[in-house]
């Protein structure tokens, strides 16, 4: 029995394509069209948004996939291209010879990944999100770029927030581009919320492996996030609001086909509503915190918050010049924005406040041109500036106490010149000329009874890095080899890194594929033990030196098997990498019991297989992924022997699925982890100092000898797209989306501390994750 209902489960997939189905249109957009028949007929388009535009598609009836298809091709005025079975590609439908070269080169040819808005770029076989086109995901009311990509097998997040760890790395590790400006923020709401608008982000090119020589600077992932890149045909744009932040974006034409403009605002509503979001969140990150304790206390000891306010923005904003066809020209600007002001006193008018500010704006210059059919240039110039300041501040009445100040700032600016050359379709050669500067500031400013102490950390270094890369692809193979160098002028030592990425496609529907690769870092974040009384920004950044922080060195290969049929995905990847250059400042090792130096270097060794298995049945989609891994330091100076890693978890498995029915969409996903090491704390120490005090300090056993319970999770969301006239020129979206649906109280952990005035205790602090968490939606575009 069970193998006649395989039989005609298989059958159904199989005739699926060329069955007729009933199909009624009226007046609806392109997009929409397409986007219905990717779900009806398990197929999918690969195309450029603007030549959809300002098309309309009316249609009644019976139809198959290859006639409906037909049918656009005249309406649209479109060519339809079949790459295979599943994938086809949307052109424009008249053109000359030199301008199809060019405009075929642009487009993304990919096949879905994971669901839809989730493919795989052919072109450069990056996992590639593109926003616009993404299902409604699990927990989630807007496609939030850095939580979205956590659905992806190998990358995710321990602590729950938008700071990604990708197969073993640790965010600090990941490369972060937004147009080509380098992004060190690590998100809004202290990590919580990607720091990017996603209505504004056309496409995000993700490496967990295998990556492009032109990428360089970080040991682990590679986020390479573009907004959009062509002029704007008309105005459109968008205004919507979540319980937690409102935003605006608009796109509009200066000169028709020739210069344009994108401009986009987001701006949290935390400083004038605490929403039922907010509170869940700040639950959440302010646990442990003076914060926290200053409002548990308030009422007893009858304190008063003189001030108490949080909000964060973002803005961008994006010229677009095309002077003819083989040219174009782009400047875009990124400001991000976090404030937090908190100040509180007792009745005798004694307190404390407390002001921290983390941004990171940025600017970026982009030049692309073809010369011919077979040579581009390609020229970017760029410049980030990273800056945190904290502030905190003892007063009784209007004299100051203590004045604490300390501040971490990146200056990192540079440009990468690029030419290829095409001499036919199935070789490609790149090349090209990288150079960053970097000046890295740490300064503390610390007075207490009339004692002052001023430091100030100033780096600064210079990276060269040349590049090239050669590319060669046809209907069964893709292989690319390419070799990057780096040259630091303030260790005034050479880094080579061999890079190589094959697949190797047979029988129609698989493919093998394995990659190898040397990368290196020169900048990393430190966790910083001086005085922090808020307890929240604690991680300072940079320069690789040649006294205390060494360069990362990360030596890493893969290999895996894909198959891919009729709704079926199925992708295995094993993977193995050595990071070496790993600091105990780095990973918050502070080994006073050791007897050593406050300081130790190490490696970590990471193993593990990512597995994906996705299925789409018409307007279904289900997948599941799991990740078996393990990571493991090695630390001589701490501890003989390896020990876990301070994020490993050795299984990490999610379940997803999204529906569409009409207007509706529906998503549920439920996530279990292992729980991640920690380290047990055995005791307390007294310590007699120089001049008679007792200070107390805590014993611990071995380093992350212990670990947290299993950590799971259920979440849900719902939307309901729908137009407010006939015309269909303005849509709406309203939606709900619920994290944590059964309220699980989930450890994401723990750290001791010493508590008590003339008897001291060793108490436990066990951070909880999230509980639920409900968040809405509400968005108008046109």
């Amino acid at each position: 029995m069970k193998k006649i209902v395989a039989f005609y489960f298989c059958l159904f997939v199989l005739v699926t394509n060329a069955q007729e189905q009933k199909i009624q249109y009226n007046e609806e957009p392109l997009t929409d069209v397409i986007r219905d028949l990717e779900q009806r007929f398990q197929v999918r388009f690969s195309y450029n948004t603007a030549i959809l535009q300002d098309v309309s598609i009316t249609y009644t009836g019976q139809t198959t996939l290859s006639a409906m298809l037909s049918f656009i091709r005249d309406k649209g005025q479109v060519e339809i291209t079949e790459i295979d079975a599943e994938n086809f590609i949307i052109t424009e439908a008249a053109f000359n010879e030199n301008t199809s070269q060019y405009s075929l080169d642009e487009v993304v040819i990919v096949s879905e990944y994971v669901t839809s808005g989730f493919d795989q770029n052919k072109e450069n076989k990056a996992i590639t999100l593109q926003p616009k086109k993404l299902n409604v995901l699990a927990g989630l009311t807007e496609p939030d770029i850095l939580q979205s990509l956590q659905r992806i097998p190998g990358i995710g997040s321990p602590t729950e927030s938008a700071r990604l760890h990708i197969r073993g790395g640790t965010p600090d590790q990941n490369l972060l581009l937004f147009d080509g400006i380098t992004v060190y923020h690590g998100g809004h709401f202290f990590g919580m919320i990607s720091p990017f608008n996603p209505y504004i982000t056309e496409r995000v090119d993700v490496f967990r492996s295998g990556a492009s020589a032109v990428y360089g600077s970080r040991v682990a992932g590679i986020i390479d996030m573009k907004s959009f890149e062509h002029v704007p045909e008309e105005f459109t744009g968008s205004i919507g609001s979540t319980a937690i932040h409102s935003d605006a974006f608009v796109k509009f034409p200066i000169i028709k086909d020739k210069l344009g403009i994108v401009l986009s605002g987001r701006r949290s509503l935390t400083d004038v509503w605490n929403s039922f979001t907010y509170n869940s969140l700040s639950d959440r990150v302010f646990q442990h915190t003076k914060i926290e304790e200053v409002n548990n206390v308030r009422v007893e000891e009858e304190l008063v918050i003189l001030e108490d306010k949080f909000y964060y923005t973002d803005f961008f904003g994006k010229i677009i010049f095309k002077p003819n066809e083989n040219h174009k020209i782009s400047v875009s600007g990124l400001l991000i924005n976090n404030d937090l002001n908190h100040a509180s006193s007792d009745e005798e008018n004694e307190g404390s406040s407390d002001k921290l500010k983390l941004q990171n704006n940025g600017v970026s210059f982009h030049w692309k041109a073809q010369y011919g059919d077979s040579w581009k240039t390609d020229l970017k110039l760029h410049y980030s500036k990273y800056d945190s300041k904290y502030r905190f501040r003892e007063f009784n009445g209007l004299e100051d106490t203590r004045l604490y100040v300390n501040g971490n700032s990146i200056d990192d600016i540079g440009g990468v010149i690029s030419a290829s050359y095409h001499p036919n379709k199935n070789h490609k050669f790149n090349f090209g000329y990288d150079l960053t500067k970097y000046r890295v500031t740490y300064d503390i400013i610390d007075f207490e009874d009339n004692i002052s102490i001023n430091e100030v950390v100033n780096n600064r270094k210079r990276v060269h890095s040349g590049f090239a890369e050669y590319t060669f692809k046809n209907d069964d193979w893709y292989f690319r080899a390419g070799i990057r160098g780096n040259y630091f002028d303030n260790l005034n030592d050479f880094y080579l890194e061999p890079r190589v990425y094959g697949e190797y496609s047979f029988y129609e529907n698989w493919k093998l594929k394995a990659s190898a690769e040397i990368r290196n870092q020169g900048i990393s974040q430190l966790l910083s033990f001086e005085f922090d009384e808020l307890g929240l920004n604690n991680k300072i950044w940079a320069l690789t030196d040649e006294d205390d922080i060494p360069v990362l060195s990360n030596k890493q290969i893969t290999s895996g098997v894909q198959f891919a049929d009729r709704g079926w995905k199925i992708d295995v990847e094993g993977y193995y990498k050595r990071i070496d250059g790993l600091s105990s400042y780095t990973k918050g090792f502070r080994p006073v019991n050791q007897g050593g130096e406050d300081y130790a270097t190490g490696s970590s060794t990471v193993f593990g297989v990512d597995i994906l298995v996705k299925k789409r049945i018409k307007k279904m989609s289900l997948w599941l992924g799991y990740s078996l891994s393990q990571n493991d330091f090695r630390f001589p100076e701490l501890q003989e022997g390896k020990f876990y890693g301070n994020f490993d978890q050795k299984h990490v498995l999610s379940f997803s699925s999204t529906f569409n029915y009409k207007k509706i969409q529906f998503a549920l996903g439920w996530q279990y982890t292992t729980g991640k090491p920690f380290t047990e704390a055995t005791g307390i120490t007294e310590l007699q100092n120089d001049d008679g005090s007792t200070d107390f300090d805590i014993t611990y056993g071995d380093l992350n000898n212990k670990r947290l319970p299993a950590y799971h999770r259920l979440d849900a969301s719902v939307m309901y797209d729908f137009y407010f006239h006939k015309e269909k020129n303005t849509k709406a979206r309203f939606g709900i989306s619920v994290i944590n649906l059964y309220n699980r109280e989930n450890e994401i952990d723990k750290l001791y501390r010493i508590e008590g005035d003339t008897t001291q205790q060793l108490t436990a602090q066990t951070d909880i994750g999230l509980g639920t968490t409900l968040n809405m939606v509400f968005r108008v575009s046109f």
